[in-house]
């Protein structure tokens, strides 16, 4: 991998797991619905502003919005819902496993729908040794398997599903887009079709209970998401989903140094 594409790789993989602290301590007084629509509308606003600032183009063909609205609703609202409701059920040790096996669900999706990934002996030994490492990390706590924890589990699976669909999708289907440009559309949908779920959830006015910790929490997330979105979708378009998927290995080190 080049300088920058692993510079990018390892500061959107460091940036997006200290989100999973940042989620942990607003849902201790906030829906997780709500969490995840004030995270979007942040994250669309950070990443619309850095693609008006650049000049960017627009999305040029209709297809694509189409493509990206689905990505938006079903590869990041859908299952950024599911984390942040999966997180107030698992111990972090699960969260970490099961967050880690996506690079290994998107490279068995990439290679039966991209033609020009495959995967190679170097892959396939840092898919495994990736794996493992993150195994280690969470000290050998694979699962939960409680009542209650189950149901966490199986959100975090689906998310895990959720997200390498959508990573395999975009680089099928919007190939000649700007990668920016998408990241911040798909961010904009999300955030549209985030927020009606979380007005019948709990109210927006529910915020200002929110302590400044917390609000900095929320900010520094919303901003977090934003720049991730942009790092994670360019990567797919520069290294693909296969590669781009693997910084879901750095998530578990980034959460243990922040305790």
């Amino acid at each position: 991998m080049k300088p920058l594409p692993l510079a990018v790789f390892v500061t959107s993989g460091a940036l997006v797991g200290s989100s999973f602290l940042m989620i942990k301590v607003l849902v201790e007084d906030l829906n997780p619905t709500l969490v995840v629509a004030a995270r979007l509308f942040l994250g669309a606003l950070v990443a619309l502003v850095v693609v008006r600032a650049l000049g960017l183009p627009m999305l040029k063909a209709r297809a694509s919005y189409v493509v990206v609205f689905l990505v938006g609703s079903l590869g990041l609202a859908l299952p950024y819902v599911a984390v942040a409701w999966g997180t107030t059920r698992v111990s972090s040790g699960s969260t970490a496993v099961l967050n880690a096996s996506m690079p290994i669900v998107t490279a068995c999706l990439a290679v039966w729908l991209l033609p020009d990934e495959r995967l190679t002996p170097s892959k396939v030994t840092g898919l495994v040794a990736g794996f493992i490492g993150v195994a280690f990390l969470s000290g050998g706590h694979f699962v939960d398997l409680g009542s209650r924890a189950l149901v966490g589990d199986l959100a975090l699976i689906g998310a895990v599903l959720c997200f390498s669909i959508a990573a395999v999708c975009l680089r099928r289907f919007v190939r000649d887009e700007n990668a920016l440009t998408v990241a911040a559309f798909i961010l904009l949908f999300a955030a549209l079709v985030s927020a009606p779920i979380a007005l019948l959830t709990e109210p927006p006015a529910r915020l200002s209970i929110l302590d400044e910790a917390q609000w900095v929490a929320l900010i520094t997330l919303g901003v977090a998401t934003g720049l991730t979105s942009l790092m994670f979708y360019w990567l797919i378009a520069r290294i693909g989903a296969m590669k781009a998927s693997m910084n879901a290995y750095l998530m578990p080190a980034t959460g243990v140094l922040l305790g």
